[in-house]
């Protein structure tokens, strides 16, 4: 009974594909003949609020990372994550020292990742871009095997190169500070989720 929504949510994870320009579609013809062809498909979800009623109809289109091959379509898939005991001391920092916290999260974030790999995707069944139904990936794909990796060097660069004061802590990969003269910022990142605290 509620397709309409699903259908909606299919075309709208299409789209931001097509806007962020994550697929250079093409012909099975033009994949070389010696490549891989990694698989995907589409992942549903349906969001609710706390109260249990509907927040969302959520649809994302996903690599099939197990059809990847190592040394073609990928090498390195290690990625950081921030540890709780940094979260706490965030939290704590902040109480202390009268930061204010906020929570941010980006959206389509693994999108806006590069590729260090050419790979060639297949879409899943009854979709296509531009009328074609095989494409190049331009940027990173969830479901990847190196999406989070690639992830997490374009917000470390990011991040570092936004203020020249911003420093990484040499103990978690994944935290972030600014301490310049009464200037305090603290940024810990956890994939696309951050908390920052300054004053």
């Amino acid at each position: 009974s509620d397709w309409q929504e699903w259908d909606s949510a299919t075309w709208d994870e299409v789209n931001s594909i097509v806007d962020e320009k994550v697929i250079d579609p093409c012909n099975t013809e033009d994949i070389p003949a010696d490549r891989n062809v990694v698989d995907s498909k589409l992942v549903y979800k349906l969001k609710l609020n706390k109260d249990g009623t509907i927040d969302k109809y959520k649809a994302r289109l996903v690599a099939r990372g197990f059809t990847q091959i190592y040394g073609e379509d990928f090498e390195e898939t290690f990625a950081p994550v921030t540890q709780l005991n940094t979260v706490r001391a965030v939290l704590a920092l902040s109480l202390h020292y009268r930061l204010k916290p906020h929570h941010l999260d980006v959206k389509t974030a693994f999108l806006n990742s590069t590729l260090s790999h050419d790979i060639y995707i297949k879409l899943p069944p009854g979709i296509t871009i531009g009328g074609k139904t095989h494409g190049k990936l331009l940027k990173s794909l969830y479901g990847l095997k190196q999406a989070a990796r690639d992830w997490h060097k374009l917000q470390e660069s990011f991040i570092l190169g936004f203020d020249s004061r911003m420093k990484k802590s040499s103990v978690d990969p994944c935290l972030f500070t600014i301490v310049d003269g009464d200037m305090v910022a603290v940024v810990s990142t956890h994939v696309d989720d951050y908390i920052v605290a300054t004053n």
